[in-house]
């Protein structure tokens, strides 16, 4: 038992490993083997018996057939008068040549003659598709005195094949129709529906007739309803029978005994090839995890070494779950962390420094201020160790204005005057238990500070990294806010008009033009009114051009605040204005002008010598809703229109409104007007009076603001 001892120590743990395995995959495959040899015989066996099923089903039809047709011939021959009035006489010679017949004749018309009657539940059919079939009389004591009983095994059944004739009530004579199984029937009707290698037999309570023998022989005692193995012909027989009719006759499938257990043992050889296979695949398996962990183990130990050398981004391998896999699962896991706080640690700060680059570059071209300041607060907390921040913003003139934060209300101040006191220098306060607070200016290149960048902080001190993160946030964001502030004063120059700060032309062409693609879509009204100062000219020329720029810009100041969030106003060059009211019909349109209009007639502009300028306006209105139907128009065409409303409205005494649409013509000046006018720009007052009365005496039609057509 030492030496044994001995002898299994001396080998390497790979050998040992490997005969375990062997050990343990021999027991399973003789658990298996066994297994399967018990779950293997019982498909055998049921696969015999399905054969020996098959073999019934098929007869079953045939023989169903054949009673049918036995049945038919019996009720032939019952409807036969002749027949019963021999039987009636006793005369057997005329009832044999009757019922012994090839092909007798039927007459199911005529009744039964005498007294004679049927018993056994049996009525005559209807039927004449009768089979020719051959059948016999017995007397009262069974002997047959007509016809020849039928060699081989018969089929009866009271009722069906036979009857029997009564005579008050004694019996007088029984008819018998018999199916007759014998070696002819059995080839020529039953043999092509049973399956190769499965015999079928027919056996009544003396003989037995199968397709495997010749003639018939004796029926075994033990030949009973169910499979059991039989001798049947002279050999061994594993016998499937059931019963026909009422149990008397029995009708069955037989194999030899020896065929059925051939192929028990064909389904056992292929078990047994599976089991060897199953074995061989077990030795390789054994021998491939046997080396695997081998291998395993050999470079656990090269990786341990290399571990702790300073290799830290070597792993050992680890299989299976035993005390080997947990100790290098903990050994990598602890070299793991180890290399992953060294690496996130370069990394953080190589991150941090692209970070900033990158998110100075973003700065650079942002446009709006408060969402790129709101960015800067965000990348300050992560950057650095704040818990709070916010930015303000300082104009020129030196005012804060709260612009972004994150963690702190806008009315917040910071404390110790660091807030918008002192924002020359970085300033860090932290009082005893307090947060940190750290306020750092945000500085152009030239020196100049456009805002403010506040820090708090709730866990620890700010250091000096993160002052020297804060300062390089700080000075992105100042050249972000610079670069958004240009972007702006660009955008408004191109947009608005310099002197009233209203929509340029420009601005109103592409409002115009968006409003009528809604219009158009949404079936909705639109309005537009073109609006010029009346007299302006001599405005400039009597009181020059600064006080004409200050009436122009009071002008727009006034429609501007008359029309609101309701449409838009815009300058469309000199002394003409635009108003674009959406939604608006003609009635609306021009109601909303002419209350602008008298909204005009309300300004007073200073002069030098105290007095005040008055000024008045006249306005022309299109709509889309006055085109003709179905007409689209286009920006210059919808202004072209309101431009004749307010020319109109000027040749119609000034300061009013006039509608206009695709129809309206411009109303011409009387030679009287024109005289008029033509004195005035010469300077000829004697002529620009009598002008002036021939108007008098001949004043011009009156113009109708509200007819288009006009």
């Amino acid at each position: 038992m030492e030496r044994i001892r001995d002898r299994y120590r001396s080998i390497s743990f790979r050998g040992r490993l490997l005969l375990l395995l062997i050990a343990v995959s021999l027991v399973q495959a003789s658990v298996a083997a066994y297994t399967f040899f018990d779950l293997q015989s019982k498909p055998a066996e049921q696969r015999v018996q399905a054969q020996l099923n098959a073999a019934l089903r098929g007869v079953a039809p045939v023989i169903d057939t054949q009673l049918a047709a036995a049945g038919d011939r019996l009720r032939e021959l019952h409807a036969d008068p002749t027949l019963q009035a021999a039987i009636e006489r006793e005369d057997w010679a005329t009832v044999d040549g009757i019922v012994g017949g090839e092909d007798p004749a039927t007459n199911v018309s005529d009744p039964l003659p005498g007294d004679v009657t049927t018993t056994d539940g049996f009525e005559p059919s209807e039927s004449s598709a009768v089979q020719p079939l051959r059948g016999f009389v017995t007397d009262a004591d069974g002997k047959v005195v007509a016809g020849t009983r039928p060699d081989g095994a018969l089929i009866e059944q009271p009722g069906v094949t036979t009857s029997r004739l009564l005579r008050q009530s004694n019996l007088v004579a029984t008819l018998h129709v018999p199916v007759a199984v014998d070696r002819a029937f059995l080839k020529q009707r039953i043999e092509s529906y049973v399956p190769k290698g499965v015999d079928v037999f027919v056996a009544d309570e003396r003989t037995v007739m199968s397709t495997g023998a010749d003639d018939a022989a004796p029926r075994p005692s033990g030949l009973r309803e169910g499979l059991r193995e039989v001798e049947l012909g002279g050999s061994d027989q594993l016998v499937l029978a059931q019963p026909l009719l009422d149990g008397s006759v029995l009708v069955g499938a037989s194999m030899p005994a020896k065929v059925a257990a051939a192929q028990k043992r064909e389904g056992l050889s292929s078990l047994w090839g599976f089991i060897a296979v199953l074995a061989l695949i077990t030795l390789g398996v054994s021998w491939f995890i046997t080396r695997a962990v081998g291998d395993a183990l050999r470079k656990f130990a090269d990786i341990a070494r290399e571990l702790a050398g300073g290799q830290l981004n070597r792993r050992i391998p680890v299989t299976g779950d035993d005390e080997i896999a947990v100790l290098s699962t903990s050994i990598n896991d602890m070299a793991e962390n180890l290399e992953d706080r060294i690496d996130s640690l370069v990394a953080a700060r190589a991150s941090m420094r692209r970070q900033v680059e990158l998110f100075g570059e973003a700065l650079a071209n942002a446009t709006e201020i408060d969402e790129m300041l709101q960015a800067v607060c965000s990348l300050a907390m992560e950057s650095t160790s704040a818990t709070h921040a916010r930015f303000w913003t300082l104009d020129h003139e030196g005012h804060y204005e709260h612009a972004a934060c994150i963690g702190l209300r806008p009315n917040d101040t910071e404390p110790c005057g660091l807030e918008k006191a002192v924002p020359i220098r970085n300033a860090s306060v932290r009082g005893e238990g307090e947060p940190s607070w750290l306020v750092v200016p945000a500085r152009m290149r030239d020196g100049q500070i456009v805002g403010l960048l506040t820090l708090v902080s709730t866990a620890a001190a700010f250091d000096e990294e993160d002052v020297k993160i804060a300062e390089r946030i700080a000075v992105q964001a100042a050249v972000a806010i610079d670069n958004a502030r240009m972007h702006e004063q660009l955008r408004l120059q191109a947009t608005r008009d310099g002197l009233t700060g209203l929509p340029n032309h420009r601005s109103l062409q592409d409002e115009l033009t968006k409003r009528l693609a809604e219009a158009y879509d949404s079936g909705m009204p639109l309005g537009v009114a073109m609006l010029d100062i009346d007299n302006f000219k001599r405005v400039n020329d009597t009181y020059g051009h600064p006080v004409g720029d200050e009436a122009i810009k009071a002008i727009g100041r006034t429609l501007a605040h008359g029309i609101g969030g309701m449409g838009m106003v815009g300058r469309y060059g000199g002394e003409e204005f635009v108003v674009i009211m959406p939604g608006c019909d003609a009635d609306a349109a021009f109601r909303i002008a002419d209350r602008l209009r008298q909204d005009i007639t309300t300004i007073e502009v200073p002069l030098e010598d105290g007095g005040v300028l008055r000024v008045t306006s006249s306005f022309g209105v299109a709509n889309v809703d006055q085109q003709h139907a179905g007409a689209r128009v286009d920006n210059a065409e919808l202004l072209h229109q309101a431009d004749v409303g307010m020319y109109n409205s000027k040749r119609s005494g000034k300061n009013c409104v006039s509608l206009a649409g695709p129809d309206t013509v411009v109303i011409e000046m009387s030679d009287a007007e024109k005289a008029k006018l033509a004195a005035r720009e010469t300077g000829d007052t004697a002529a620009e009076m009598a002008a002036a009365a021939s108007l008098e005496a001949n004043p011009p039609a009156p113009y109708d603001p509200f007819d288009l057509a006009a």
